[in-house]
Order: structure tokens, then sequence, then C-alpha cells
């Protein structure tokens, strides 16, 4: 089973929510830069821009659940051969947050787990590996209308991957813009 597969699975229990209460279900995008917290994959790959989409029910006023993904690619050289690499990264995350409802701008935390599709392509061969890790989140989002939340959040990840450079984290940072739309 691949990771869409996965999320399309997620993304269909969650929109059974819509018969219960339509009013706390969301989708949103989000958009930011990533930014490897591993040195070697930072070092070939460095940071990059990462997009993605996202999709919740608030369970309370203060609890919810998401499930999320974000896609992040980048070309590199290796550092011994000095020959051109690339990779793909479906970064998935599926978790709960809280709410602090203290205001007009609301903070929230999050915690849950992630799940990384890496696709790597070298001259002298390519990987494909599915790995599970955790990760954590906090960030600010705003009621721009009753239907329409503007925010920013910063991830962190971490998942265990075996490249073609060897034994590498595929977590890292993700600085986060998102606009919401609650159904």
């Amino acid at each position: 089973m691949k990771l869409k597969d996965i999320f399309l699975i997620l993304l269909t229990l969650a929109s059974f929510s819509v018969i219960a209460n339509a009013e706390n279900l969301f989708v949103g995008v989000e958009c930011g830069y990533f930014i490897p917290s591993d040195g070697d994959f930072n070092d070939i790959y460095g940071g990059n821009i990462i997009f993605g989409a996202n999709a919740g029910y608030m369970l309370s006023d203060d609890i919810g659940i998401i499930t999320a993904a974000g896609f992040y690619s980048a070309d590199g050289i290796s550092a011994v051969t000095q020959q051109n690499v690339s990779i793909s990264l479906l970064n998935g995350r599926v978790g709960v947050f809280y709410v602090f409802n203290i205001g007009d701008i609301k903070p929230r935390i999050g915690a849950g787990l992630a799940l990384v599709n890496l696709e790597e392509k070298t001259p002298w061969g390519n990987t494909s590996e599915l790995v599970a890790g955790w990760y954590a989140s906090g960030g600010v989002f705003m009621p721009v209308s009753t239907n329409l939340t503007i925010g920013a959040e910063v991830i962190y990840s971490d998942a265990s991957i075996e490249g073609a450079f060897g034994d590498q984290r595929a977590g890292g940072f993700s600085v986060l813009a998102n606009v919401g739309f609650y159904i």
C-alpha cells in the first residue's frame, strides 16, 4: 500500500464526519519551506519549498484531528563522486491538536504519526521507501470569516530512512503558511 492510498483512506474516513456535523470539518492548503535535520541530507539536497493539503475535524472547541500531506523535492550533487542526484519526499501526518481559544489569534499545538514516502534517484541506483516516524507542531491561526482561516505553523518531523547514502533522517523543520476552509 502506497502513502497516497493511506491518505485517500484517511480522507475518506474524515469525510464521513460531514454526515455528523459539517460545520466542524475543514480542508486547507499549506505552503512553506522544509529544512532537513540530517546533516548529510541537508548537505546534499538542502532546504526547499514544500507545499501540501490538509483535512481535519474539530471534535470540540479545543481539540481536533488532522490528516495532511506535504511534497518536497530537490536536486543535489553527491559529496564524493560529484554526480547529480535527486530526491522527492511525500511527508504525511495524522494527529491531534489542541487550540488555545484566547482571542482572535488562536495558538495551537499538535503531535502524531508522520509517514514519509522517499524516492531517491542516483547514478548507481534508485531508492524507494515508505517509513513511519513522529511529528510535533505549533502555530497560530486566525478566523477571517465564519468559513475561512489563515495561519502559520512550524512542524518538526522525524523518520529514519535507508537512502542511497546510508542511514539518514528524513525529517526536519517545515515552516508553513496555510489557508483553511470550514465546510
